[in-house]
């Protein structure tokens, strides 16, 4: 009997290495053991699925005399034109996310995204030992929203756990562990800063391009965004860089027998939760060594 209970144990303990396909892993319930999962900006997501898009599609398709976004006129007779309504699609997104990361931008804040993402990643922190700290962070990003502008998500999830990593858990050599004021204010206007690995070699901010997105979306539903032609090689070369990056960087750490596992473990992937898909970035949650 006891050797029956052994082998269902070990049947079950395969079945939850290997539940998850190749191009989107899929987390059951004994991997969920192992990591905290802290689903980020979904209610701008729903901002963007739910009240922008159907917004640009109503403006679109009105004859009013005047047509309106809250308080803005958008136009003199309907339809709405193309660039004011993705204008003011992208004054709105902006607007969700400088409310919903952080309540406060004078003093460090106790409410909103960031703040959540930063008191998860303390948690996890003195929860663990080092050599159960491997892969316990997992932020993670609506799918509809990472791929409206993949490189502007792989420059914040960067950015979100450099900041997490160095500034807050690194080691007392390179910083006091404190919150960094400015460092969180850079991540608050991450979206309208100059980008240096724009792939559009512009260094074009997340502001141009999600509004060009939108003005696509305005002009029809079968009007897409131009991506250049080495779009998925230059989005496959950023992703590798952070990740190769992130990896030599818990290199570092000298506890025998610590897990670091592989440059591909640092690398965003797609993984469902509960039905829903999210690009995810996994990191351990422990303090580096100098």
């Amino acid at each position: 009997m006891k050797k029956l209970f052994f082998m269902l144990i070990g049947i079950i303990f395969l079945v939850a290495i290997n539940g998850c396909s190749k191009d989107e892993l899929q987390p059951n319930g004994w991997q969920r053991f192992w990591h905290k999962e802290t689903i980020v900006m979904a209610d701008l997501n729903d901002k963007h699925m739910n009240l922008i898009l159907p917004k640009i599609d109503a403006i679109r398709t009105t004859l009013n005399q005047y047509v309106m976004w809250d308080a803005d006129t958008i136009q003199v007779y309907g339809p709405g034109g193309y660039t004011p309504t993705a204008k003011k699609s992208w004054k709105v997104w902006q607007g969700t996310y400088e409310r919903i990361l952080m309540g406060d931008t004078i003093n460090p804040s106790t409410k909103g995204v960031l703040p959540s993402i930063i008191k998860q990643y303390l948690d996890l922190r003195r929860d663990n030992e080092r050599n159960d700290a491997f892969d316990k962070m997992w932020l993670c990003i609506p799918k509809e929203l990472y791929e409206q502008d993949e490189r502007f998500w792989e420059w914040w999830l960067e950015t979100v756990s450099n900041y997490l990593t160095v500034n807050l858990g690194g080691p007392d050599a390179w910083t006091d562990g404190t919150r960094s004021m400015q460092e969180e204010m850079k991540i608050y206007h991450l979206p309208t800063t100059p980008d240096p690995e724009d792939p559009w070699h512009c260094e074009c901010s997340a502001e141009i391009r999600i509004t060009d997105w939108y003005l696509k979306y305005a002009e029809g539903p079968d009007k897409k965004v131009l991506l250049p032609n080495d779009f998925a090689s230059t989005m496959n070369n950023v992703r590798n860089k952070h990740a190769q990056s992130r990896y030599e960087m818990y290199k570092n750490i000298e506890t025998p027998g610590f897990e670091i596992g592989t440059v591909e473990d640092y690398t965003t992937k797609p993984v469902v939760i509960e039905g829903k898909t999210y690009y995810v970035l996994a990191f351990p949650a422990i303090q580096m060594v100098k």
